[in-house]
């Protein structure tokens, strides 16, 4: 029996008890002073009767108002339960989604690294410096498209944790105005579950950080391989400068006598035009066979851009993720920490001892993490320093043979050209470095020959070349 209903008994017996006695005071003066008397005292007993459900009519709209208060705190209280109950399954499918977008992209990249690695072994091919410059160029760009993109996704975060802390400012409101003792066992009861919860999720996150630690592993290995990979074009393209510098150096020297003996080797053309014929017919076989390595060469190259690309955008959505599953980390222990404030009956000692706990084990996962990373990079970058040596040992291999054949026609190129630009050395003499028949016959050979290379046709040196030759059979 409640309160309320021992109030509502304890009226009942007033009422009874006053009409009792009002009846047997009205007997009693009937009796004596007869009928006059009996009437004006069963009139007093009527206007005295009214009174007591008067009090009661003024007490029952008190009692229905806090009935309808406590029925207004526990529809809150079973809303804002829901609210919880609801976030909470939206947060473990969110956790599901990202487990499963993280394990096809770990199995994706499996298959991408062996498909790279079996590529980086079988190849054996370099492509031309201007097709190197190009492809680092594009490289470079996709780089930068990925890091807008990347600053474009932390924007959004920063809304989304904006958005968070307003709502979480939006709830508190409710949850001071929960004063009864019922209300304060059914959420130490949600508490305990939230807990609960919390604990399950940090488990779980520990796996999905697991598997985000393996893929930042794989994406830092791929970076490092690029990042190596633009390390040796650059060092190819300033190889090249300093050897087409000294062949400038050198094709200067040999202008002043090109400008002498312009009618001897004039007459030495015709001569050489047969030879020339011959020399093309035979190296036609050559040419072919290196523009189909050329061309094998290039499709790799665009197979490897490609997959650096993926690489990138695959970065950037785990970062995402990363930051996503940090947020909500961080909003679930805010939650926490707000709840456990709000209970003053519960041991304080008790919850600072749970929220210390949390913080040191998410300490302790951050320091874990940092450390694998660093361990990882590290040997990432021992293999692919020991890769790049193999690459290169290959690649000298390779290209041992074209050496010197390459240098020649680099320099009877810029010699050509420096002829058609009317360039003069330092000290020209035309009495002195003369150019021989055989050396002229050698020259006019391995123009035409870069005339007919299929990197040569359509461009400025095309243009260039074609100048020169005229030049010269003028």
């Amino acid at each position: 029996m409640n309160c309320k209903e021992r109030r509502n008994l304890c009226r009942a017996l007033e009422q009874a008890q006053s009409q009792t006695n009002a009846e047997g005071a009205g007997e009693e003066v009937q009796k004596e002073a007869g009928p006059s008397t009996s009437n004006m005292v069963e009139t007093q007993v009527q206007q005295e009767q009214p009174e007591v459900p008067e009090e009661s009519t003024n007490q029952n709209p008190t009692d229905q108002s806090r009935e309808e208060e406590i029925d207004r705190l526990k529809l809150r209280v079973q809303i804002e339960y829901e609210e919880r109950k609801e976030k909470s399954d939206v947060f473990s499918g969110l956790q599901e989604k990202a487990r499963q977008s993280v394990q096809d992209e770990i199995q994706n990249q499996a298959t991408a690294n062996s498909f790279l690695r079996g590529q980086v072994e079988s190849g054996k091919n370099q492509n031309q410096t201007d097709q190197l410059d190009k492809q680092k160029q594009e490289l470079e760009r996709e780089v930068s498209s990925l890091k807008q993109a990347l600053n474009t996704e932390k924007n959004k975060v920063e809304a989304l944790e904006r958005e968070r802390q307003q709502l979480t400012t939006e709830v508190s409101g409710p949850k001071q105005a929960l004063g009864d003792y019922q209300t304060l066992q059914q959420e130490k009861v949600g508490l305990q579950s939230a807990v609960k919860d919390l604990r399950l999720n940090l488990s779980q996150e520990k796996e999905v950080t697991d598997v985000l630690r393996s893929r930042v592993n794989d994406l830092s290995q791929k970076i490092q391989e690029q990042e190596e990979i633009s390390q040796a074009l650059n060092q190819k393209v300033q190889t090249q400068t300093s050897t087409f510098r000294s062949a400038i150096e050198r094709c200067q020297t040999a202008i002043t006598c090109a400008v002498a003996q312009k009618d001897q080797l004039t007459t030495t053309v015709d001569s050489t035009k047969q030879e020339l014929e011959a020399l093309r017919l035979k190296h036609s076989d050559e040419m072919s066979a290196e523009q189909q390595q050329r061309s094998l060469l290039q499709e790799r190259i665009e197979e490897l851009s490609k997959a650096l690309s993926a690489t990138d955008q695959n970065n950037s959505d785990l970062e995402k993720q990363r930051l996503e599953l940090q947020g909500t980390l961080r909003a679930k222990e805010d939650e926490l920490q707000e709840t456990l404030r709000a209970k003053e009956e519960e041991p304080q000692g008790t919850l600072r001892a749970k929220e210390e706990e949390l913080q040191e084990t998410l300490r302790a996962k951050e320091e874990e993490l940092q450390g694998t990373l660093r361990a990882k990079e590290e040997e990432l970058q021992e293999t692919l320093k020991a890769k790049e040596e193999e690459l290169h040992h290959h690649h000298q291999l390779d290209h041992h043979q074209s050496e010197e054949e390459e240098e020649e026609e680099e320099v009877v190129l810029l010699w050509l050209l420096s002829a058609r630009r009317g360039i003069r050395g330092p000290g020209s003499n035309t009495d002195q470095d003369t150019i021989r028949p055989e050396d002229s016959v050698r020259a006019d050979h391995v123009f035409h020959r870069s005339l007919d290379h299929p990197s040569c046709e359509g461009t400025a040196l095309d243009t260039e070349l074609h100048g020169g030759m005229e030049l010269c059979s003028s």
